[in-house]
């Protein structure tokens, strides 16, 4: 009802009364919620789910940065943590003690005994070797233009016409054809591709042929290279629904 009042006028003296409730309300909250852990702590038995679920939700992304303490007094905002640690340093970079001046000449003494020392010889270390020898600086030169060597003229072969067939062995196959391989099941008997310029290798009697093959090998009357059959004998081949000149 308070808080409704509040929303409704605005009035300042509504604000404290709801700003008192709700703290009232927050601080018994958390003294419920202190107990409960207590008791959690106090019953707890080798349940190792309870505590991590304990320690994971008391877990905190952001780092906790511990107060300082300065004789009675506790600091805890950062300008000043920040003063004390540079009061700090300066006391412990310079000269704490300047009414003794005998022991600070002795100190001063010491400092200079340890500069004007010369190293050991043990410490070959440090000395710098005598073998390195500087390399000689060799004087710029431009470098000599190569001509780049003149080009060979290479004879390339003239293009032959696929569809002129030619007899190897008694086989008729094409000049694109000649080095054919039958030893794998899945390239193509004549020219040993195993994909064609056409289509895919088509499967005929355990042997593969592909369809660029049957034609360019059947271009000219001769008999089929497998059956014997006349090469204007057209069949479908291999189940795949085209025609094609291999019967």
């Amino acid at each position: 009802m308070r808080r409704r009042q509040w929303y409704r006028r605005r009035d300042p003296i509504y604000q404290d009364i709801v700003s008192s409730l709700n703290r009232r309300i927050r601080e018994e909250c958390n003294r419920a919620n202190f107990s409960k852990f207590k008791d959690t702590l106090r019953t707890l038995h080798d349940d190792r789910d309870t505590l991590w679920r304990i320690t994971k939700a008391l877990r905190k992304t952001t780092k906790y940065s511990p107060p300082l303490r300065q004789g009675t007094n506790i600091i805890a905002s950062s300008s000043e943590k920040a003063q004390l640690l540079a009061a700090s340093f300066a006391r412990a970079h310079t000269n704490q003690m300047p009414d003794d001046p005998v022991t600070a000449a002795e100190v001063y003494n010491s400092i200079d005994f340890i500069d004007r020392t010369p190293l050991a010889d043990n410490h070959s270390w440090l000395d710098p070797p005598d073998d390195i020898v500087p390399l000689p600086v060799q004087p710029a030169t431009s470098r000599s233009i190569q001509t780049p060597p003149e080009p060979v003229a290479v004879t390339l072969p003239q293009p032959v016409s696929p569809l002129k067939p030619l007899k190897s062995d008694s086989f008729w196959v094409c000049l694109e054809c000649k080095a054919y391989n039958a030893r794998s099941r899945r390239v193509c008997l004549a020219c040993g591709n195993r994909k064609s310029l056409v289509s895919r290798p088509i499967r005929y009697k355990r042997s593969w042929l592909c369809r660029l093959c049957a034609r360019l090998s059947l271009a000219s009357e001769v008999e089929c290279k497998h059956c014997g059959a006349p090469a204007n004998a057209k069949a479908f081949v291999g189940g795949a629904g085209e025609e094609s000149m291999f019967c």
